[in-house]
């Protein structure tokens, strides 16, 4: 009796494994035609390559189809898609090379006009502030792939540039932000406890060829973003910006352990806050 259920116990341990290779056998064979199937869409049909990629959640093959949509191409509409995939890929290197490719196409400003006039009319009021600036939305982005491909003095270097900026289409852009953002989440800083020290020497810090601190700058763009709204749109796209600017000083204060300017910082937020809400309603 014994023998005869330890050969049971082995038929079925047996029967188990065959049904593992068998599987993996399956899995290595759809790697393999998923593979070849990515290779020959995109060199025949990368822009229907693209969509199923993108349909399907593979932000990595939809990244070669638009590589190939805008090399044959040269749209700026197909190399912010490209730049859309790398970043959600975390293809942070090329991504960052490929926005600054965009911003100075000599065709930018009309493709972003463009497309923010796009997203402001499909667009709910709650959402417009993800939507309605891409301009914005590309300087953060580059900040922020820059640093996490390692790029980290890069990142530093755009995120001063964008503060510094006085370019009045870009009131709304606040790349710094992302930055300390950067620094809050790395954990290299968080673990030996530099973090506090690397937020106080960047908020005093004077940027070479500069005469104005940091510390004045985010004051002086306050006061811009602060400024009369001429739009509701507009109005919307300040308070949002000045939020930002606000969480990020208050990030600043509670590094340096102030907490007279953070207890006022909250209150600044809360107000913001409250304004925010009642313009998207």
């Amino acid at each position: 009796m014994n023998k005869t259920n330890e050969k049971r116990g082995q038929s079925s341990a047996n029967y188990g494994l065959t049904i593992l290779f068998t599987a993996l056998k399956c899995v290595a064979v759809f790697v393999i035609l998923l593979f070849y199937l990515e290779a020959i869409m995109v060199g025949l049909v990368p822009k229907s390559a693209a969509k199923f990629f993108d349909d399907i959640g593979l932000d990595g093959p939809a990244s070669t189809c638009y590589e190939q949509i805008y090399k044959r191409s040269q749209k700026s509409i197909d190399l912010y898609n490209l730049v859309e995939r790398q970043l959600r890929s975390g293809n942070y290197k090329k991504a960052a090379n490929n926005i600054t490719k965009l911003l100075e196409r000599p065709d930018y400003k009309t493709f972003a006009t463009k497309l923010n006039k796009a997203a402001i009319e499909k667009s709910e009021k709650k959402y417009l502030v993800y939507v309605a600036d891409v301009n914005s939305y590309l300087l953060s982005q580059r900040v922020i792939a820059l640093y996490r491909s390692g790029d980290k003095a890069s990142a530093k270097q755009r995120a001063i540039e964008d503060l510094y900026s006085d370019d009045a289409e870009n009131v709304y852009s606040f790349a710094f932000g992302g930055y300390v953002d950067c620094l809050l989440l790395d954990e290299a800083l968080n673990e030996n406890g530099t973090l506090g020290q690397v937020l106080d020497a960047l908020y005093k810090e004077i940027p070479e060829g500069k005469v104005m601190d940091i510390q004045s700058r985010i004051q002086t763009k306050l006061a811009r973003v602060d400024a009369a709204a001429t739009s509701e749109v507009d109005r919307i796209m300040r308070v949002y910006t000045s939020l930002k600017i606000n969480y990020t000083l208050l990030n600043i204060y509670e590094a340096q352990g102030d907490t007279v300017l953070s207890a006022s910082c909250r209150e600044r937020i809360e107000m913001l806050r409250t304004n925010y809400e009642s313009l998207i309603v």
